[in-house]
């Protein structure tokens, strides 16, 4: 075991972050949306608390459920992709020419997913050159 170790090595740091969200979520929903369900803020919590525990599993390079960590790295790109990109760019591109033009809601519910597959697909071959490096690595100097 490493003595001088640097304090973002430590595994405290990462319990923190995994149990963090499973408090914070709920209370910055509460305060800020009350009429939002304690069920919902709890999945969201639980969904972020899982996310970074898989960050902590690639930032370690260790295997989860027999997944490599290049494979997990690569699955989280790829729904990174699909839920940010693709969605943000959905909010502010497609909503506002849907209200402009007066295009039908199924359409504008259609074009999310679409917009999130195409995303998912641009995220994926953009990372596949990169060989799954994430843009701020912990290796070498800035």
């Amino acid at each position: 075991m490493k003595k001088n170790r640097k304090w973002w090595e430590k595994k405290l740091w990462w319990m923190l972050c995994i149990i963090l969200p499973l408090m914070l979520v709920p209370a910055i929903t509460l305060f800020f949306f009350p009429e939002t369900p304690l069920s919902t803020s709890l999945v969201y919590a639980v969904a972020s608390s899982v996310g970074v525990l898989l960050a902590y599993f690639v930032y370690t390079e260790k295997t989860v459920f027999k997944i490599q960590p290049k494979t997990l790295q690569r699955i989280i790109f790829i729904a990174f992709g699909a839920f940010t990109v693709g969605s943000l760019s959905w909010a502010f591109i497609v909503l506002p020419l849907a209200s402009y033009l007066d295009i039908p809601g199924t359409i504008v519910i259609l074009l999310l997913f679409v917009l999130m597959v195409f995303c998912a697909f641009v995220v994926d071959i953009i990372m596949k050159r990169r060989d799954y490096r994430p843009f701020m690595e912990r290796r070498g100097n800035i």
